[in-house]
């Protein structure tokens, strides 16, 4: 991200415990959760601003991340899932893509379909389940902010995992 452009918050995305699979998003107080129930499992339950979401991964050759809104379990985006990132279409029409900034990076960063950054992701080297995580001045007030984390960071802990068990 452009730090001229100067990024409004600086969050973090921290595992709650060495072996656990559930993870905060702290930000001076916790701002949002994603629990995963199972160990071997993709599915995860997700809190944020308020609301309750299960985020699930399907398919091998073509990926697909489902987001449900709990408790009515109404459909509000879907993810296709390629090399490293993806396509996120929401409910309302628009799409964001994740992008993999390199090949030998842990950073991702979710862009508009004008190519806008709007959040980023960075994993530091030896520490997987840290994710510092800036957003950008122009979806700070987007309702859709708190999705975009969320369903970002689920991403990056498949992608993760896909690779420690390489």
């Amino acid at each position: 991200m452009n730090e001229a452009a100067g990024a409004v918050a600086h969050l973090r995305w921290e595992r709650n415990g060495t072996f656990s699979r559930d993870y905060s998003l702290r930000g001076g107080r916790d701002v949002a959760a994603l629990r995963f129930p199972k160990l071997i499992s993709a599915r995860a339950e997700g809190s944020i601003g308020g609301r309750s979401y299960i985020l699930t991964r399907k398919g091998i050759l073509r990926p697909v991340v489902t987001v449900l809104q709990s408790p009515f379990d109404q459909e509000i985006a879907t993810m296709r899932l390629r090399m490293g990132g993806g396509q996120l279409e929401l409910i309302d029409g628009r799409r964001f893509t994740l992008v993999r900034e390199g090949t030998f990076k842990n950073s991702w960063s979710f862009r508009d379909e004008r190519g806008a950054e709007m959040v980023s992701f960075n994993v530091p080297a030896f520490k997987l389940r840290v994710g510092e995580v800036k957003v950008s001045p122009a979806v700070e007030r987007d309702k859709q902010l708190p999705l975009l984390l969320l369903i970002g960071w689920y991403v990056i802990v498949q992608i993760l995992d896909q690779g420690a068990s390489s």
